[in-house]
C-alpha cells in the first residue's frame, strides 16, 4: 500500500518504542518540529542516534511493508537507500499518513519554510512546510496565494505564490544555486536524521538541497558518493561534495563545496550549519569530491 504524509514533516524512526517524552511533539498529528527541536538540548540530540532514521515530507510517498499497533514500517520512495531498494526505511505513527491525492501538475516550496492556510490569507492550517515539499496544484492563484493537495484534506490548503515554484522550473541547476540555497540555513542547529528546513544533518542537508533544484540522491552521503562525476578534490568547484572517511572506513560526512576554499556543512550535534575553511581534521579525512549539476 502507498500512502502521503499528512504533516508537515513525519520523522522515521528505528523502532515503534524509541521516541522519548521530549519527542511528543514530533509524532503527534499536526506535527510540530519547531517545538520539539528547541527543547532538545546537545545530550538529548546526541541520544537520537539509533533512535531516529530520518524525516518525510508533507506529501511525500511511502509504501508500508507492515503495521504494529499504531505504527507501520514504511520505505521513503523519494529518498534512495543502499538499506532497501524501495526506499529509505523507518517507522512512523500510521495517523501521520494519508490517501495520496490524485496526480496533477506539482509545485515545490522554494522558501526555507513556510504555512498553508485554510484560505487565501485566512488561519494556518499546517505551519513550518519545508523547502523542498512537492505539492499537488489544485487551481487558479488567488489574492496571491496558490491552491495546493494535501493528503488528509478534502478541500485545498492555500499557499504564498511567492514560496512556490513549479517543479519543471527547478531543472538545470547551477553550483551557485546549490550553495546559496544551502546558505539559507546557515547557523541551524545540526540534527541526527534530520531532512527538514527546522532540523538538519550532513547529509540531509545535501539532500533536501538538491531536492529543492530538481535533482534526486539518495539520503545518506555513502550513498550519495555513489552518483554524479568524480572530480579531483583541488578541482572541486561551487555546489560539487566532498566526502569524508576515516581510513579503511565508509564513507561518514559530506559538505558542500564553496567559493575560496571553504566548504558549508552539518557538522555535529551541538554545532550549527557553517560556511568555513575546510579545518585540518576534515581535510585529512577527505577522499573525494563528486559533481552533479553543471
Amino acid at each position: 500500500m502507498i500512502l502521503a504524509v499528512r504533516v508537515a514533516v513525519a520523522t522515521l524512526w528505528t523502532a515503534p518504542d524509541r521516541p522519548r517524552p521530549i519527542d511528543a511533539p514530533a509524532i503527534a498529528v499536526p506535527s510540530d518540529i519547531r517545538s520539539w527541536t528547541a527543547a532538545l538540548d546537545t545530550e538529548h540530540r546526541l541520544d537520537l542516534h539509533g533512535r531516529v532514521e530520518t524525516q518525510l515530507l508533507l506529501g511525500e510517498t511511502a509504501v508500508v511493508r507492515r503495521t504494529d499497533g499504531d505504527w507501520s514500517l514504511v520505505l521513503a520512495r523519494s529518498q534512495p537507500s543502499s538499506k532497501d531498494a524501495g526506499g529509505y526505511p523507518g517507522w512512523l505513527p500510521t495517523s501521520q499518513l494519508a490517501a495520496v491525492p490524485p496526480p496533477g501538475q506539482r509545485a515545490v516550496v522554494s522558501a526555507a519554510s513556510t504555512d498553508l492556510r485554510d484560505r487565501p490569507g485566512g488561519p494556518v492550517c499546517i505551519a513550518d512546510v519545508s523547502m523542498g515539499t512537492s505539492l499537488g496544484l489544485a487551481g487558479s492563484d488567488d489574492h496571491g496565494y496558490t491552491p495546493v493537495r494535501v493528503p488528509g484534506r478534502d478541500e485545498p490548503a492555500w499557499i504564498a505564490g511567492s514560496d512556490v515554484c513549479a517543479v519543471d522550473s527547478a531543472h538545470k541547476a547551477t553550483g551557485q544555486q546549490v550553495v546559496e540555497t544551502a546558505s539559507m540555513f546557515l547557523g541551524l542547529q545540526y540534527l541526527w536524521g534530520g531532512m527538514c528546513s527546522l532540523a538538519l544533518d550532513c547529509s540531509g542537508l545535501v539532500h533536501l538541497v538538491y531536492r529543492r533544484l530538481g535533482v534526486d540522491l539518495p539520503r545518506d552521503a555513502h550513498d550519495q558518493a555513489t552518483r554524479g562525476t568524480e572530480v579531483p578534490v583541488d578541482d572541486a568547484r561551487p555546489g560539487d561534495l566532498y566526502f569524508f572517511a576515516e581510513p579503511g572506513r565508509a564513507i561518514h560526512h559530506v559538505g558542500i563545496a564553496a567559493a575560496d576554499g571553504r566548504m558549508l556543512h552539518a557538522p555535529e550535534s551541538g554545532r550549527g550549519i557553517e560556511l568555513v575553511p575546510m579545518p585540518d581534521p576534515r581535510r585529512r579525512t577527505l577522499v573525494a569530491a563528486r559533481r552533479y549539476v553543471g
